[in-house]
């Protein structure tokens, strides 16, 4: 797959040649939903002997205008083309988006970049789909706008998981919830976090359990707690586990046992069985199922009884179920409830 940054996309351009077809949004997460649109795109270009393009952002709309300040990604730009490849997508555009974007009328990002830089022969976009300046531009819009100049526009209708439309949005509120089985089914695939391991205070290994702090390279969204979860060693973020995973117990919360007044959250793993020193390493954890909330224990002895017993209800989990690794590639199809 031919990947278009920032670095080169001003001077890129694909001609009529191509029979490009362009799959248009952000595809943050790149859920069912996604993958329905990113299929139906290949799917068009390979009957035509065409190029399926994919055109986002490296950068979120809404960061830049200020309407989210911190960007709350389900995923990283590198986790985005990876999975772009895996769907069959030949050519990915990622330029940042900028002011100069945001300024553009609906009719501009038609003419200027699909009509004359990109020559598309075809579009598609999700039922929800928004652009141009003050998104006043919709897929509706996009479709007179392609019958006037001369390309073909596919509207696809949504997902549904529990009879709702799947989107970005709601997968953050379900795994703000708690709810990680329900995300990983609108997602396709097990939510799973990725940091780089960083020093902490080092408590952990005093009592007799150590962890391994998480800078994470993006949101956990999860509730403080206690998680069971299965944790990789990665060489790159992108890369997909190929085995099922070690064991390990996920924390998230402010450590209230040791620091009652605390804000900082702190985002720790604990690999069961493991005595490599991870300091540096990438990370890739999965959580599986929450065990408990986070709270203040009254010593450090309470709290190595709670870890003892935190420990031996997630091993019961691991040992009871099978399945607990998802497939990693969006498919497209359907969620049942």
């Amino acid at each position: 797959m031919k990947v278009v940054d920032q670095s080169v996309f001003d001077g890129f351009s694909l001609g009529e040649r191509d029979k490009s077809w362009i799959a248009l949004g952000i595809f943050d997460g790149l859920h069912l939903g996604h993958g329905t649109v990113l299929g139906e795109c290949v799917r068009c270009a390979r009957e035509r002997e065409g190029t399926a393009c994919v055109f986002t952002f490296a950068s979120h709309p809404g960061g830049v205008l200020g309407r989210d300040p911190v960007q709350k990604a389900l995923s990283t730009v590198e986790e985005r083309l990876a999975g772009f490849e895996r769907l069959g997508i030949d050519v990915a555009l990622v330029p940042e988006f900028t002011l100069e974007f945001a300024r553009k009328a609906p009719e501009e990002f038609v003419t200027e970049i699909l009509v004359g830089r990109l020559h598309a022969q075809g579009v598609v976009v999700g039922f929800n789909y928004r652009f141009g300046r003050k998104k006043s531009g919709d897929a509706e819009m996009l479709v007179a706008l392609g019958a006037s100049h001369g390309f073909h526009v596919r509207v696809i209708a949504p997902s549904l998981f529990q009879d709702q439309p799947i989107s970005s949005t709601r997968i953050r509120q379900t795994l703000s919830e708690g709810q990680i089985e329900d995300a990983g089914r609108m997602l396709g695939y097990r939510f799973t976090l990725v940091g780089n391991v960083v020093p902490g205070a080092g408590r952990g290994k005093t009592i007799g359990f150590p962890t391994a702090n998480l800078r994470l390279l993006r949101p956990s969204f999860l509730p403080d707690g206690v998680y069971a979860a299965r944790a990789w060693i990665k060489e790159a973020v992108q890369e997909q586990p190929s085995r099922p995973g070690m064991d390990a117990m996920l924390y998230i919360g402010n450590r209230p046992t040791y620091s009652a007044d605390s804000i900082e959250k702190v985002v720790e793993i604990h690999v069961m069985g493991l005595s490599e020193n991870l300091y540096g390493r990438l990370l890739g954890v999965q959580p599986i199922q929450k065990l408990r909330d986070d709270r203040r224990f009254d010593s450090e002895e309470e709290l190595t009884r709670q870890i003892v017993s935190d420990i031996h209800s997630a091993k019961y989990l691991f040992s009871t179920q099978s399945n607990l690794v998802h497939p990693v590639t969006p498919t497209g199809t359907s969620v049942k409830p």
